[in-house]
């Protein structure tokens, strides 16, 4: 009865378990199963017993495990095997195995047991694990809590250039290079579990260092009773040594000029912070200088940007010869540099420093094949507090070097108050003028020019003024300048020549004869792409007549003389307008130009004029003109002629035209009529 009951109880735990059970002969043959296996084949008990796994398993991988319980009895070794069956169903499982024979009490082995634990799962999900991180291009790893290597997978390998095997065999610790003393397993400790990322270096087997970008997490494990375990380390590690070389490109491009190597801008603000908050007599002052080339652009058109870059190069190493290494020196732009000097290290003063660079850099500079020169200016100020906001310190060079340019080239200008005022003005007027056109403030007068030997009257120079609600009257003298630096000189110069045009269309219609309409231009205006077509579409919309317009050039304008100033000048020519060289004397022009040049007449400046009846340099002068011009054909017109005695003594030498006061000041077009009709000056042609 103890027996019986033994063996009802051991039946019955048996049967109570979810893992497959099961007990063969020495031939394979079934001997006991229990209730788990029976529902995985769904046969009675019957159907089992006495058969072998070939007949139970049919179509479901018998014969693969009968072959291996037979193997268990024949080797008597007891194995864990991982087993995919498929259940009566069509289900497939995966278990894992532990076969072991089975021995009487003689030794002899009776046949073999196996207890089977469905472990799909499991299996699945390691499975797609697998997939997913062995899959990855970034690469895995599993650590344990001292940095020993679990598990890594194939891009693990690739990265380190150690093979699976030998990274189990390793922990971090052995190719972990931390940039900044701080070790991955450190970091693992100090982050508690939570995700971290950093960046850090490893080293591969062949000893080659890579940039690397950890991002890691920790998960703790439980043991088969749900207790804490150990804490696993899991984290992909992506390389990004390409990456860090571009970080670092960037990083120095955004700082550093590529054609000198010296900072930009933008470093050199960097470099010039640093000076300044790290300086430790907080009394010292600098000087920040801002040094442009002059004319730089006529450089890089006759020698190519390959040159200019070597000159630009050049010009930096000479500045940097001058100053010294332990001075701040950057490339502010293309020609343009900035330099800060502190007080300690100036070497003399900064008047000296800067005279030094001009001269420095005004000599022979040689490109190999040729040597060329160029020069420069630049704009000082002096810091009055050694904590002095930089972009305030840029505007104040800004404005002397712009001062500086305004007097010609290689020459320097130091900032102040006065400076700082008049460049308020020239910024207040810039912004007027611009919207001038627009609200109807700009008017043109005009001023006779009267034949000298018939007191005739021959013609008119118009002239642009500006009367500004907010400014009042102002003077030419102030707004053309800043119209020419900011560009505007083109639009003012077009409205200019449009509104003469239609005037006087207008007039001649009435019966007035006019010899001539003279108007000023601007060198950057006819300098401008398709100027001549322009003049031809004024005078097309306006009707004006082609030959009855002369246009005025300075001297300046003609002094170099190119193949395009030449082209232009035959085009209007061709066009059938009249040229006049205005100042001529004043521009030192080369005399040879005057046989080239498609001009009529030449225009005497003021400054020679006014004095000739008291100054004999100016009479000799003026009369060397008024003969050089008949000897090449031309005509001459003097400007300035304020008494009688002048127009008589211009009429002596020669002169064929004059103009100013003593004949009649410059008048709005309404004055001007009047002014002909009671004159006796007119003469209608």
């Amino acid at each position: 009865m103890a027996l019986m009951q033994s063996v009802r109880l051991y039946q019955t735990v048996i049967d109570s378990s979810f893992s497959v059970i099961y007990v063969t002969d020495i031939n394979g043959r079934y001997k006991f199963v229990n209730d788990a296996f029976k529902r995985l084949v769904g046969l009675p008990e019957e159907k089992i017993i006495g058969h072998d796994a070939s007949d139970v398993f049919k179509n479901m991988g018998g014969e693969t495990l009968h072959s291996r319980n037979l193997e268990i009895v024949l080797t008597q070794e007891p194995r864990k095997l991982v087993e995919v069956v498929e259940s009566a169903c069509g289900v497939r499982y995966v278990y894992e195995v532990n076969y072991f024979p089975i021995k009487e009490i003689s030794g002899a082995v009776a046949g073999m047991g196996g207890i089977a634990h469905d472990i799909t799962g499991r299996y699945l999900a390691e499975k797609r694990f697998e997939v997913v991180i062995g899959g990855s291009m970034d690469a895995f790893f599993l650590l344990a809590e001292s940095g020993q290597f679990i598990e890594v997978n194939q891009a693990a390998q690739d990265l380190t250039g150690y093979s699976r095997d030998e990274l189990l065999r390793k922990s971090v610790r052995d190719i972990d290079v931390p940039l900044d003393g701080l070790s991955v397993v450190d970091r693992l400790r100090s982050g508690g579990g939570n995700a971290v990322r950093f960046e850090s270096r490893l080293s591969r087997k062949d000893g080659h260092l890579r940039d690397i970008e950890v991002s890691i997490c920790g998960v703790a494990t439980e043991d088969e009773v749900g207790e804490f375990s150990e804490r696993l380390y899991y984290g992909f590690v992506r390389d990004i040594t390409g990456e860090r070389v571009a970080r670092q490109r960037i990083e120095y491009l955004a700082y550093n000029d590529t054609v000198t190597g010296l900072p930009n801008r933008e470093g050199f603000k960097k470099d010039y912070c640093s000076l300044t908050s790290g300086r430790q007599d907080r009394s010292l002052r600098h000087v920040l200088m801002y040094l442009d080339v002059d004319n730089f652009k006529a450089v890089n058109d006759a020698l190519g940007h390959s040159a200019g870059d070597a000159v630009i190069r050049e010009v930096g190493r000479r500045i940097r010869q001058v100053i010294g290494d332990d001075q701040l020196l950057g490339r502010a732009g293309g020609d343009e540099f900035l330099v800060c000097l502190t007080e300690e290290n100036l070497g003399g003063t900064a008047e000296a420093v800067v005279r030094a660079i001009l001269e420095a850099v005004s000599e022979p500079i040689d490109l190999g094949i040729r040597q060329t020169r160029v020069t420069m200016s630049a704009g000082v100020t002096v810091s009055s507090r050694h904590n002095e906001e930089l972009e305030l310190l840029l505007m104040q060079v800004d404005f002397a070097l712009f001062e500086a340019k305004r007097h010609g080239r290689s020459r320097y200008a130091f900032f102040d108050i006065d400076l700082h005022a008049l460049h308020s003005e020239r910024c207040v007027l810039s912004e007027e003028l611009r919207s001038a056109i627009v609200r109807g403030e700009l008017n043109i007068h005009y001023q006779p020019k009267i034949g000298l030997s018939s007191g005739a009257f021959v013609g008119v120079e118009a002239l642009l003024r500006w009367h500004s609600p907010t400014l009042g009257s102002v003077s030419p003298a102030r707004f053309v300048p800043i119209a020419e630096e900011t560009g505007c000189i083109v639009e003012l110069g077009a409205w200019v020549l449009r509104r003469a045009c239609s005037d006087f269309v207008g007039w001649r219609a009435g019966g007035c004869g006019l010899e001539r309409l003279s108007v000023n231009l601007s060198p950057i205006q006819f300098r401008m792409p398709g100027f001549v077509d322009f003049v031809r579409e004024v005078l097309d919309e306006t009707g004006f007549p082609c030959d009855r317009l002369e246009l005025e050039l300075t001297e300046s304008t003609l002094i170099e003389g190119t193949d395009e100033i030449l082209r232009t000048l035959n085009d209007l020519a061709e066009l059938g307008v009249s040229l006049s060289i205005d100042d001529f004397g004043t521009g030192f022009s080369s005399l040879s130009y005057l046989k080239k040049l498609p001009v009529r007449a030449l225009k005497l400046d003021k400054s020679f004029v006014t004095n000739i009846d008291s100054d004999v340099n100016d009479r000799t002068l003026v009369d060397g003109i008024i003969r050089l011009a008949r000897s090449f054909g031309l005509s001459t017109i003097a400007e300035g002629v304020e008494t009688k005695a002048v127009s008589d003594m211009l009429h002596q030498m020669g002169c064929d035209q004059g103009q100013g006061y003593y004949f009649a000041k410059p008048m709005d077009l309404d004055s001007l009529k009047d002014w002909v009709s009671s004159a006796d000056v007119l003469k209608r042609l």
